[in-house]
């Protein structure tokens, strides 16, 4: 399975071991897809913000870290 798409802007090492949000989506077949990582509530609902204005049918969510795997 390929290592899915990260944004290197957002990412950053974190020195307490914290987990990162999760950004998923859901295409037109219902499989599900993460999306990218983010160590901020905030980016994560900000890229999920900005697929989500561009129109496509595919459903977008943030997990909080600790969520167990969708996928």
């Amino acid at each position: 399975m390929p290592t899915p798409p990260r944004r290197s802007d957002e990412i950053q090492p974190d020195a307490t071991g914290a987990r990162p949000w999760r950004l998923w989506r859901m295409d037109d077949h219902g499989h599900t897809f993460l999306v990218a990582e983010h160590f901020t509530r905030e980016a994560a609902w900000r890229q999920r913000d900005e697929l989500a204005a561009k129109g496509h049918k595919q459903t977008y969510w943030v997990e909080p870290p600790g969520s167990p795997a969708t996928s």
